[in-house]
């Protein structure tokens, strides 16, 4: 198998990794925060792996900028990230096992 993956194919292992792990789940806050940074962890590899230098829109992506108001992420009120859709924004390369740390849902 190639190692450089579609659009359709990455959006598809996206949105199960990102909606089929694990229900929502409610931490004390320390836990909260913890949770957010390795969301923020695998965004960043994300972008890392995909040549996020390259995409159509890059908008807020490895900025400080609230996590939830990064192109193509949508987080909860928890800051967690329940939703990726990054379509036709010419994404390339290898999905990287970070995402696999994305385990909220809706």
């Amino acid at each position: 198998m190639s190692s450089v993956l579609n659009i359709p194919t990455v959006m598809v292992v996206v949105c199960a990794l990102v909606a089929g792990l694990t229900a929502p789940r409610v931490f004390a806050s320390t836990r909260i925060a913890a949770d957010v940074s390795t969301d923020r962890d695998a965004r960043i590899a994300l972008y890392q792996a995909t040549d996020g230098d390259s995409w159509v829109n890059r908008l807020n992506w490895l900025s400080d900028a609230p996590l939830g108001t990064w192109f193509g992420v949508t987080t909860d009120d928890s800051g967690r990230v329940i939703e990726l859709d990054l379509s036709f924004n010419q994404l390339t390369g290898t999905i990287p096992s970070e995402l696999g740390k994305l385990t909220r849902s809706r």
